[in-house]
C-alpha cells in the first residue's frame, strides 16, 4: 500500500525546535563533531535514540516518513543524533564520516528497521 504524503508546517515539527537544524557557529564544531561521531559508534545508544524520535517526534515523522523523496535513513539518523547529543545536521554529516563502512552499515540498518516498523504502525492505524 503506497503513503500519501503529509505535510505539516515546520513550527508543528518537533526538530524545529530541537538542535537538529542549529548552526554549527556557535559550538566547537571539533569537539562537537568528535562527541557525535562516538554517539553514533555506540549503536546502543543511537539505535534507543532513533526509536526515541519515533516515539516522541510525531509530526516530524509524518511529515519525512511519507515524503518519499528525500533520504529518510539520513534523516532519522541526524534527528537521532539531534536528540541524543544535540548536533545539528551539518555536526552530525562531518561526524558520519569519521564511521567505519561496517558502523555506517549498523547504523543503517538499525534506522532502515525503526523507519520499516514506522511505516507499518502507520499503515495499520491509517486503515484501522
Amino acid at each position: 500500500m503506497r503513503i500519501t504524503r503529509v505535510f505539516h508546517h515546520f513550527s508543528k515539527c518537533e526538530e524545529f525546535s530541537s538542535a537538529m537544524w542549529s548552526s554549527s557557529l556557535c559550538v566547537d564544531k571539533k569537539n562537537m563533531v568528535s562527541k557525535c561521531s562516538e554517539f553514533m559508534r555506540d549503536i546502543d545508544m543511537f539505535d534507543n535514540c532513533m526509536g526515541a524520535v519515533i516515539s516522541s517526534w510525531p509530526n516530524s515523522c509524518e511529515s519525512n516518513f511519507t515524503n518519499a523523496s528525500i533520504n529518510q535513513v539520513a534523516w532519522l539518523g541526524q534527528a537521532a543524533a539531534a536528540l541524543g547529543c544535540g548536533a545539528g545536521e551539518e555536526i552530525t554529516k562531518s561526524a558520519w564520516g569519521l564511521l567505519s563502512e561496517d558502523q555506517m552499515a549498523v547504523a543503517n540498518a538499525a534506522a532502515k528497521r525503526h523507519i520499516k516498523k514506522w511505516k507499518e504502525l502507520y499503515l495499520e492505524n491509517k486503515y484501522a
